[in-house]
């Protein structure tokens, strides 16, 4: 009897050994020996190493703070010009002041308009370039917009991660902290030398022109007078458009 009981006991045992056995065996993964799975890396992993960053991270987006006390600090400095200019031009005149003084500035080596560069912010394209006149010019005429629709514009600069308005928006530009190379002092040199670069850009134009509208005359003065063929005529007038 005893010997039943003992040998009872050892079969049991016996099995209870073997479903241990079994369970960890269905645990262990089904990969040959030495094989790891490689780590999945989440996409705050990711962003820590820097593998996927925006092209823009590096740059801190200027608050809407500094920005506001720049437009008051900007708007006291054209105070007095807008309001000869207004009473020339009566509700047209403050506008053109400030489209002309921030296009102008904003485009220029210094980034930014004289407010803009005491809070020591400044304007730059998606890569922190210098924006060119064009973009400039877009993003003041857009300023208006922006405060026409009861200054919705520039609240939406709350909603995105970019921090921009809806003249930034239009003109693919950003405000981000940071000032240019220049000084205090060479910010007004700036906006001159950036005023005689667009005037001479666009008196050069019109130069070229007015050149090409005159070789195109003496062209078809030659064709007329039978001198140029009609292929020669073409060809001769493809080459000039093409200059």
């Amino acid at each position: 009897m005893n010997f039943s009981k003992k040998t009872h006991r050892q079969n049991r045992a016996v099995a209870q050994t073997q479903k241990r056995e079994k369970t960890t065996d269905s645990r262990r993964p089904s990969e040959p020996f030495g094989h790891f799975p490689k780590p999945r890396l989440s996409v705050k992993t990711i962003n820590m190493n820097n593998t996927i960053a925006a092209p823009d991270a590096k740059y801190a987006y200027a608050s809407l703070w500094n920005r506001f006390f720049a437009m008051i600090i900007d708007c006291i400095i054209l105070s007095i010009p807008s309001a000869v200019i207004g009473h020339l031009l009566p509700g047209a005149g403050a506008m053109l002041i400030w489209v002309f003084y921030g296009s102008f500035m904003e485009s220029s080596s210094a980034r930014a308009t004289f407010g803009k560069f005491l809070l020591g912010v400044q304007v730059s394209d998606f890569s922190g370039n210098r924006i060119t006149f064009k973009a400039a010019l877009i993003r003041n005429l857009m300023t208006l917009v922006s405060a026409a629709i009861l200054m919705i514009g520039y609240v939406i600069a709350l909603f995105n991660d970019r921090k921009q308005t809806l003249h930034d928006i239009v003109a693919d530009t950003v405000v981000i902290n940071g000032k240019s190379g220049e000084t205090l002092g060479s910010v007004w040199n700036a906006w001159i030398a950036n005023i005689r670069m667009v005037f001479g850009a666009t008196e050069s134009g019109i130069a070229n022109s007015e050149n090409t509208l005159s070789q195109l005359e003496r062209l078809e003065a030659l064709r007329k007078n039978g001198s140029l063929t009609e292929e020669e005529f073409q060809a001769q007038k493809k080459k000039i458009l093409s200059l």
